[in-house]
């Protein structure tokens, strides 16, 4: 066997994945085939309603059209600008499950790092989340979900409907 042709001096193989996947989300992790992000641009953040098709073209959800020239060659040239949703390991994902059961789909970190799940969704008011009267909260901690940032919430019942999809 010639030495060029040893597995040690190939190539590791990549994801079958269009070329953008990987220029938008990064050679180590790039985004993957119907992943939806959000753009870090004061009209749309937070709101995950970008996707990249099979075809490799960028999508917006909410209007079955693929995304503006202009906007492309902007998170082309500055991926900062991409806001991926956070990834969830399966335990995280059955503890969610449970918690839905019950009601509580609305996870939030509050300013101090502590963890709360609510029945109902919560206000940010001051950097801080108040649950609306008359709900239920449940404090689960601080170092459960340490990925969910301060000031952050996450809404469970809609991600376990965009993770069945």
């Amino acid at each position: 066997m010639k030495i060029e042709n040893h597995p040690a001096f190939k190539e590791p193989t990549k994801q079958d994945l269009p070329r953008i996947c990987y220029i938008l989300g990064g050679e180590d992790n790039p985004l993957k085939i119907g992943e939806h992000f959000a753009l870090d641009y004061d009209c749309v953040k937070n709101e995950f309603i970008y996707f990249i098709d099979s075809k490799g073209n960028v999508c917006v959800d909410n209007y079955s059209r693929h995304l503006g020239d202009d906007t492309l060659c902007d998170i082309i040239n500055h991926p900062e600008k991409i806001i991926r949703r956070i990834q969830f390991d399966e335990n995280e994902k059955a503890l969610f499950k449970a918690f839905h059961a019950l009601g509580y789909d609305y996870w939030c970190r509050q300013r101090d790092g502590y963890l709360w799940a609510s029945d109902h969704e919560p206000m940010l008011e001051n950097n801080d989340f108040v649950f609306p009267c008359g709900s239920r909260a449940h404090h689960l901690g601080k170092e459960f979900l340490p990925h969910l940032a301060v000031g952050q919430m996450i809404n469970v019942a809609a991600y376990l409907e965009s993770e069945d999809k």
